[in-house]
């Protein structure tokens, strides 16, 4: 854990940029429902939410991201790689980085180490397949990271996971007092999509729909906050199922045009975490 909880390290970002922004994507599809309401019956509707990630959402997040010129990360389950695999190729074909997120993206705390490795494990074959390239990235399902976790992301091989909210900066994971090869990259649920859009007719309820202009001013208050401090970070956790609706799409473009105006550095957590672990040495 960082040892300093009320700043940032004082890293200077590439070119004199204010801030390092992350436009993240889960790309879960129908798994975001299907593990969420693990051993219940989904409404045809509730499914079919997810379903349009895949059928509609995500070619506007690729569009967007085309036309503002934007490397992103995109966190796939591996029951979404095997599913979409189409979908996964045109990510990675638009350069985007692809980082692990589950195999059915598991939300379950205490979910045994040898069942995670599994997971790992196919989704990793998945992406070999796919792609030709491996995870160097994690996200855990829900923000629900294990006990075991990071040592098992140091063991893999794995540099970076972004799932925590332990604060506003880019960090080093410890061992025995000693900065490790693993980059943590904070995030807030005040920067995801979910809180404000998830709709569900299923129990746990959760019905959220938001003014776009309302989530806008929230993360651009946000956005000129971390900016004005400097060595921060921001990680906007996106969902094409949620996101990538015309009128949101359209919002995020010009938010992401307003940052691109303002000193944002937008760029894949891959490329962040390299920076960290090369600013601290590692």
């Amino acid at each position: 854990m960082p040892k300093k909880l009320n700043g940032g390290e004082g890293i200077v970002w590439p070119d004199g940029k204010r801030l390092a922004v992350m436009l993240t994507f889960d790309f879960d599809a129908e798994s975001l429902q299907i593990s969420r309401f693990k051993g219940k019956e989904l409404y045809f509707a509730d499914r079919s939410r997810g379903e349009y990630g895949p059928d509609e959402g995500l070619k506007r997040c690729l569009e967007l991201l085309r036309r503002r010129g934007i490397r992103s990360t995109f966190f796939v389950p591996g029951y979404v790689m095997e599913r979409y695999p189409e979908h996964v190729r045109a990510i990675d074909g638009d350069g985007h980085e692809i980082g692990y997120h589950g195999y059915l993206h598991e939300t379950v705390l205490g979910l045994p180490q040898e069942e995670e490795e599994l997971n790992m494990d196919r989704s990793e074959a998945l992406m070999e397949h796919l792609t030709g390239k491996r995870f160097v990235g994690h996200r855990a399902p829900g923000s629900v990271m294990q006990k075991y976790t990071v040592d098992l992301l140091l063991r893999r091989g794995y540099l970076y996971s972004s799932a925590m909210k332990t604060c506003d900066w880019a960090y080093c994971y410890e061992r025995e007092n000693q900065k490790i090869p693993v980059v943590e990259l904070p995030t807030d649920y005040c920067l995801d999509d979910y809180t404000y859009y998830f709709y569900t007719l299923c129990e746990p309820y959760h019905r959220s729909l938001y003014n776009n202009r309302y989530v806008r001013e929230i993360w651009q208050d946000e956005f000129d906050g971390l900016a004005a401090e400097g060595d921060k970070i921001m990680v906007l956790k996106l969902h094409p199922q949620l996101i990538g609706r015309a009128s949101r799409a359209k919002f995020l473009e010009e938010f992401v045009a307003y940052m691109q105006d303002n000193g944002a550095w937008i760029t894949t957590c891959e490329e962040v975490a390299r920076y960290v672990l090369a600013d601290n040495g590692l």
